[in-house]
């Protein structure tokens, strides 16, 4: 599934549609046959490849230590890192790597000429469905914090979702989450026994927030923000996980200080603020015309399926094997 919507959503030159486990596949299928007709030349692009990833030019080395203490028992500890240093070089100035930022390498929905697809596999019994609209480009975005309580509210164990599509036994797992760094919002079901009817209780849910069928409280509010700050902090329980945030801060170009300043945007979230992220963001979760969507299924019920979801206006073009050149082309 997860194959199928990075196909959909990524260019071609984004590590996300590359690294594809079914176009790798067919890659090394086909380079163990070229190893046998031109061994040399494989080896000559492996040098190539090594002498890319190996270059000063393309590394960043980012240390996450108590220096004060380090230096209690190592004078200078800062002296080791010359020996990796190429000479001529200083290993303190700024690294000159620039990155282009994920939601660079997103197709338009325009671009998309299969936005919408199933793929059957006989391995499996249940049902998975994904989908994705665009949404906030940034985690300093002032409204992210209120998208993050929305969906909290939706997903929280006895939510609606919780009480509506597991607890009616429709779907094992469900989920709604955003992704600055790519600018999406996704909608998701996994291990469901009836994807229609999940897919449509789902979609009703979010609907009838959006459209004031259901009104939101402030009680429902501050159980969401209650335990959204709880996920927030469970984030930096530990120095691994305050070391690799700092990675993540230091490549999404924010402050230190990032989880601490959402806390607090968190804190102050409104019912307003609900009512007016769920017209302007969440609502585009159901609209045709802007989402992309990937579904995978038991192969005897591709066809039932696709035609049950059409009835819901919902179109699926059916791929008819994970060997299609859609997914394995490189």
């Amino acid at each position: 599934m997860n194959a199928l919507i990075r196909n959909i959503v990524f260019s071609e030159d984004c590590n996300h549609y590359v690294s594809s486990m079914l176009r790798q596949a067919r890659f090394l299928e086909q380079l163990l046959i070229r190893l046998d007709s031109e061994p040399k030349q494989i080896e000559e692009h492996l040098e190539q490849l090594r002498a890319l990833i190996t270059s000063p030019d393309n590394l960043t080395v980012h240390l996450s230590v108590n220096v004060k203490e380090l230096a209690k028992v190592v004078s200078n500890p800062e002296r080791v890192w010359a020996t990796v240093v190429p000479p001529g070089r200083d290993g303190r100035e700024s690294s000159s790597i620039k990155m282009r930022p994920p939601f660079d390498y997103v197709v338009p929905i325009s671009e998309c000429k299969t936005p919408s697809v199933i793929a059957g596999l006989g391995s499996v019994e249940s049902a998975y469905l994904i989908q994705g609209v665009s949404c906030v480009k940034s985690h300093l975005h002032e409204d992210l914090a209120p998208i993050m309580v929305y969906i909290q509210f939706l997903i929280q164990m006895e939510g609606p979702m919780w009480r509506q599509i597991r607890g009616l036994g429709l779907s094992y797992h469900y989920s709604m989450y955003v992704q600055p760094d790519t600018g999406m919002l996704y909608f998701l079901l996994a291990r469901s026994t009836h994807i229609v009817n999940a897919y449509k209780e789902g979609k009703d849910i979010v609907m009838n927030y959006v459209n004031g069928v259901t009104e939101f409280t402030d009680i429902e509010l501050e159980s969401a923000k209650s335990s959204l700050t709880f996920l927030v902090i469970e984030k930096e329980t530990t120095v691994s996980d305050v070391a690799h945030h700092s990675v993540l801060a230091y490549l999404r170009d924010i402050p230190h200080s990032y989880n601490k300043d959402l806390l607090s945007k968190i804190s102050r979230v409104t019912l307003e603020d609900l009512r007016r992220v769920g017209k302007e963001y969440i609502s585009a979760l159901f609209d045709e015309t802007r989402v992309r969507r990937a579904v995978v299924c038991n192969q005897a019920k591709v066809n039932e399926v696709t035609e049950t979801f059409k009835e819901l206006q919902v179109p699926l073009h059916v791929i008819p094997s994970l060997e299609d050149d859609m997914l394995c082309s490189y």
